[in-house]
């Protein structure tokens, strides 16, 4: 969590405009870290996408560009990272903090503190960039410093607490998670095959299952951007069991978020709902598999939501229409299929009523022009 939030901190810098002060800390702090960027290929990945990344120091460039493929520049370079300006000797350089000072600005604590991070956590001898282990947090807090979920970070304390009640996985020794952890940070479409070996190498088949929940609870309910790549992993993989683990590890916790009480605005398990529908279409419909009734009842869900109120579909319906995306990447479920065309006809009937929420119209809006469906047309074909 730590690393996470200071890594987070340099990229913030660094995306800052060119020459501002922000931007040298970052510089600094991701010098003084620059011999482990190898080990973070997704890290990389970000900080080239930063506008101005052409504009960084020559040798960072290098170390970046290697990091993406996990790897380190064969000639280890190193270069000055502020001007000289700043009067920081780049032979020996100074700690985030310190290149703060000498730019002539008092250090915050929050840049102290993040800065001691950064160096502290990278500098150390371990290689576990994360801790795996699927466990309660010690406050409900989604994000550092504030009580209430942001748009950025997503709260996983519902999943948690129900898994604590109902399920009993064995999970394997810490040295083991961190191993875990540490593949599924540095997985990427270029390492797939190694990093498959390398899972099979080191869980042993009690373990499978505690694998499956790490995957859906920390994994994909809160990274939506990375679904795809997750289930390239599991195809390379080619392990029927451990697909059937996680497709019903999906379904478990879909199941604890439609129970979970709703009487109060909870942007987090919302989120987490709908990721989940998005994996949950990608892992059945895309691969022309059906959704089975007695597993999700989607027709019913969508009239069961109505009946309880606005409250109730602010949380279904966004669920369905992420389900539903993925009928247009399959051959069987694509309209007009019989079971899709039921579905949508329910949602286009809902987007007519008068007090439904505009981002609740516009979640179905965004489906049917994905499916290629007139709007219209589905109303007046409802059955």
């Amino acid at each position: 969590m730590a690393l996470g939030v200071a890594l987070r901190y340099v990229v913030e810098a660094l995306q800052k405009p060119h020459a501002s002060k922000m931007y040298y800390f970052g510089v600094v702090a991701l010098d003084r870290y620059r011999g482990r960027l190898k080990e973070f290929p997704r890290y990389c990945q970000h900080l080239m996408a930063i506008q101005h990344f052409s504009e960084f120091p020559p040798h960072l460039i290098e170390y970046i560009k290697y990091g993406t493929q996990s790897q380190e520049p064969p000639n280890r370079p190193s270069g000055v990272v502020l001007p000289p300006s700043m009067n920081v000797s780049p032979s020996t350089p100074a700690p985030a903090s310190t290149a703060v000072v000498s730019s002539g600005v008092p250090p915050s604590p929050a840049a102290t503190s993040v800065a001691a991070s950064v160096v502290k956590t990278m500098t150390s001898t371990t290689t576990t960039p994360t801790t795996s282990a699927i466990t309660r947090p010690q406050s409900g807090n989604a994000a550092v410093g504030s009580g209430k979920p942001t748009m950025t970070t997503t709260n996983i304390e519902t999943l948690l607490v129900a898994t604590e009640k109902e399920e009993k996985v064995t999970p394997p020794p810490e040295h083991i998670q961190d191993k875990i952890a540490f593949i599924f940070n540095n997985l990427s479409q270029v390492n797939l095959p190694q990093k498959c070996e390398e899972l099979r190498e080191i869980v042993s088949e009690e373990y499978w299952l505690w694998v499956a929940q790490y995957l859906v609870m920390k994994r994909v309910s809160i990274e939506n951007n990375f679904h795809t790549l997750y289930s390239l992993f599991m195809d390379h993989l080619k392990m029927n069991n451990f697909n059937a683990m996680v497709c019903r590890e999906t379904l478990r916790n879909i199941e604890v978020l439609l129970r979970a009480d709703k009487s109060t605005a909870n942007f987090s398990d919302k989120s987490l709902l709908k990721n989940l529908g998005h994996w949950m279409g990608m892992l059945t419909l895309a691969k022309n598999k059906p959704i089975l009734h007695k597993d999700i009842d989607m027709k019913s869900l969508l009239v069961e939501s109505y009946n309880k109120g606005l409250q109730e579909m602010q949380y279904v319906i966004p669920f369905v229409a992420k389900v539903m995306e993925s009928c247009a990447k399959s051959r069987v479920f694509k309209p007009p299929n019989p079971w899709t065309v039921a579905i949508m006809n329910v949602l286009a009937e809902l987007h007519k009523e008068q007090e439904m929420k505009l981002h609740l119209k516009f979640e179905i809006e965004v489906l049917c022009n994905k499916l290629e469906i007139n709007l219209d047309v589905s109303r007046r074909s409802v059955l």
